[in-house]
């Protein structure tokens, strides 16, 4: 491992200089490949202006763990300057420009994937963490965010996981996306830091694959871009809808919403035996007993119902029992309305 000589002390002439951030990394867009500091670059820290006269071998990422965040770090040693992995968070220095631990400069980021790869590296340029917004990936647990995570996607298994926000006062104006990526029966619950709140709530969930949140900062707390309704599709299930006596014939269809005050919208699409037309039961137009519809919602399921007499008794729509459609729901995604 190769330090740096001190190039030049930062005069009043060398005052623009300030905050100057000339690292280079090797291996930048290497998904597999650790990163080192190219030979040549140039960084101010303390008041100094450094230069790396070869390539400089990073040190720490080894030692933190998978799916985690990692800051580079760099340490002066009389008129040298190394560089490590750590998982310290830095907070912006106005009157260093730059991002510091202490006396140390944080002049990069990387992620540690699930396969300990080091990935989606960024450099720091000034105060604007815009840069650094790539999408990362946790796996079957809990993540705090930090003002350097911008978006996520979340597998949850079995099990809910949490996703804590940073505190909205650091991101005003800024988005942040959570994203619910695997079809376990686990919910992502997005949660404000403290006692922040989400559009008034403090929790929001996502149920379902593919089910994102998009959140922006406010002065006082998180407003939600999109993503506050949420849909879910069900397959309605292997239903024999011929019927000729009085009376009617039901099917249920389970989901997992948790409560009935939460669906906000319904559709229902139901199919003939020949896989060859697709009815919505919403928009046909019948009267009396000759209709088909969802009968009832309740806290666990959905109830369809044809009556006798209607347009699905023929053979169109005989005894064969198969997956008849899909109901669609549209839900809140505040777990308690």
């Amino acid at each position: 491992m190769a330090g740096a000589q001190v190039a030049v002390a930062v005069t009043a002439l060398e005052e623009q200089r300030k905050g100057y951030n000339g690292i280079s990394l090797t291996n930048y867009n290497s998904q597999t490949l650790d990163a080192a500091i190219a030979q040549g670059s140039v960084v101010e820290l303390g008041g100094a202006l450094f230069e790396f006269s070869t390539d400089e071998t990073l040190t720490g990422f080894a030692g933190l763990g998978n799916r985690s965040r990692a800051f580079l770090e760099l340490t002066v040693s009389g008129s040298s300057i190394t560089g490590a992995w750590t998982a310290t968070v830095p907070t912006w220095d106005d009157d260093k420009q730059g991002w510091y631990t202490t006396t140390k400069r944080v002049v990069a980021t990387a992620w540690k994937d699930g396969s300990g790869n080091q990935t989606n590296k960024r450099l720091l340029f000034g105060q604007d963490l815009r840069q650094v917004a790539t999408l990362i990936d946790i796996n079957g647990a809990n993540h705090t965010m930090t003002a350097f995570d911008r978006a996520v996607a979340v597998t949850t298994g079995a099990s809910d996981r949490t996703i804590t926000l940073d505190a909205v006062a650091d991101h005003v104006g800024n988005e942040i996306l959570v994203i619910k990526d695997d079809t376990g029966v686990g919910g992502v619950i997005v949660d404000g830091a403290g006692i922040e709140t989400i559009a008034g709530i403090a929790t929001r969930q996502l149920n379902h694959a593919g089910a994102s949140i998009i959140l922006v900062g406010a002065v006082d707390e998180w407003k939600i871009r999109s993503g506050e309704f949420q849909t879910q599709r069900l397959d309605i299930g292997d239903w024999n809808m011929n019927r000729t006596a009085a009376g009617s014939i039901t099917v249920n269809v389970n989901h997992d919403i948790g409560t009935a005050e939460r669906i906000v919208k319904w559709d229902a699409l139901i199919r003939n035996d020949a896989d060859t037309l697709y009815f919505n039961v919403n928009s046909i137009a019948a009267t009396g007993e000759n209709k088909a519809a969802l009968q009832s919602v309740t806290d666990t399921q959905i109830q369809m119902e044809v009556m006798a007499g209607f347009g699905f008794d023929n053979t169109n729509f005989d005894s064969t029992a198969y997956n008849r459609g899909w109901v669609t729901l549209v839900y809140d995604s505040n777990p308690t309305p």
